[in-house]
């Protein structure tokens, strides 16, 4: 009787062995998690450059819809533990950049996550700012609050905020995430063209502190983190190398998730190449720098749904070895009139010292934009879960 039952136990072990190993099988062909976001963003705007020193007044008015982008993210929970997928992405760079085509792949990569730990490969947002401050696009105030891009002479933005990177991210807690990572930015010619070649040129470090979205309005802390940004630049005008250092604060100023103010303060000091100036090519990145961002952003939220927000943004540079300085003021409003839909306005003002305007040809800029935003974000087949939205990738002008 034993032997029946043995053999009877085997066939059955063997019976869901094979009907496991044929899941599995199956499993490849199975739809993974599909997850669509996009944001459209069109602010007519007019600006005017103030000649410095017999320069004339530019006036320049055009219907931005740079930043407007697509996001598509496709995953799969893994035999064992934790998630990987791919995300592609694309974006719409200003008019007057440097790139040839209308479209810029800004997200193109493969990436594996679980409880403990995260790891990202391919196309990404640089890890070279901290704080998300509230300004309707996030190079409204790139000069101040990322590193910038010390291999590149071209005009465009892209090139600064984004880069091909391997990361890697360890969660020392649910709220705390240490990171290094490994990568390529872009390199240029003096002339603004992409240079055949490329080679890893950039590494960093990081520990920072970041609250979920469903805690943003609770707790006093929301973003404490601090950032190591080291590149190495070998072309045609320098051989040298730089480190950047970025930290960065944000928290509520009250616990009123109905209307709620809160502030944010980031710093970056740039210790430069070396025996750049101003005048060099490329001068006002390369040589070396700080900058300090401060904003103050109030929230209001009846019933617990954000109706609009308001926001005013402080920038202060100052290039170290050359006596010159620039500020910046913006301020912002952004109002949603439906669910991802949002009216929104942005007065900005900068004032370069003489340092600065005799090499920019003007000394003060002020423009000004009024537009509408559409976002949306939707997920088909989610069999996952414990994912923030898609749309966290990009700049968030207005907090959820």
């Amino acid at each position: 009787m034993k032997t029946q039952y043995t053999l009877l136990f085997s066939a059955l072990a063997a019976l869901l062995g094979l009907q496991s190993a044929q899941a599995l099988e199956v499993d490849r062909k199975v739809m993974p998690r599909v997850t669509v976001g996009g944001r459209v963003i069109a602010t007519p705007s007019a600006s005017q450059l103030d000649g410095f020193a017999g320069n004339e007044d530019e006036d320049h008015n055009a219907i931005d819809i740079s930043d407007s982008g697509l996001l598509l993210r496709f995953d799969k929970r893994i035999y064992e533990t934790g998630v990987a997928g791919a995300m592609v992405g694309f974006t719409k760079p200003d008019q007057d950049s440097d790139l040839d085509d209308d479209v810029f792949f800004h997200q193109f990569n493969a990436f594996y996550w679980n409880k403990n730990y995260d790891v990202l490969l391919g196309r990404t947002r640089l890890p070279n700012t901290l704080i998300e401050f509230p300004t309707l696009r996030d190079d409204d105030l790139m000069t101040y609050t990322h590193a910038l891009n010390l291999s590149s002479f071209a005009e465009n933005d892209q090139y600064q905020m984004f880069g091909d990177i391997m990361s890697l991210g360890w969660h020392i807690t649910p709220y705390t995430t240490a990171s290094v990572w490994a990568g390529t930015r872009a390199e240029t010619e003096p002339n603004g063209e992409k240079r055949d070649e490329f080679n890893m040129n950039s590494a960093g470090i990081g520990l920072v502190y970041v609250i979920p979205e469903e805690l943003v309005y609770l707790k006093r802390l929301r973003t404490l983190g601090l950032l190591v940004d080291y590149q190495d630049v070998d072309d045609s005008v320098n051989d040298s190398s730089s480190n950047s250092v970025i930290a960065g604060a944000e928290f509520n100023l009250n616990n009123n998730p109905l209307a709620n103010w809160s502030t944010g303060l980031q710093i970056i000091y740039s210790e430069g190449l070396d025996d750049i100036t101003l005048l060099d090519a490329n001068g006002l990145r390369r040589t070396a720098s700080w900058s300090a961002v401060s904003s103050l952003r109030y929230t209001r939220r009846p019933k617990l749904l954000t109706r609009w927000q308001a926001g005013l943004t402080l920038a202060y540079k100052d290039y170290d070895d050359s006596n010159a300085s620039q500020f910046s003021i913006i301020p912002s409003i952004a109002y949603r009139l439906g669910s991802g839909v949002d009216l929104i306005g942005q007065l900005s003002y900068t004032d370069l010292d003489d340092g600065i305007a005799a090499i920019t040809g003007y000394d003060k800029e002020t423009a000004v934009m009024v537009g509408l935003s559409f976002n949306f974000d939707m997920t088909f087949n989610d069999t996952i879960g414990e994912r923030t939205s898609i749309l966290d990738t990009e700049h968030n002008y207005i907090t959820r």
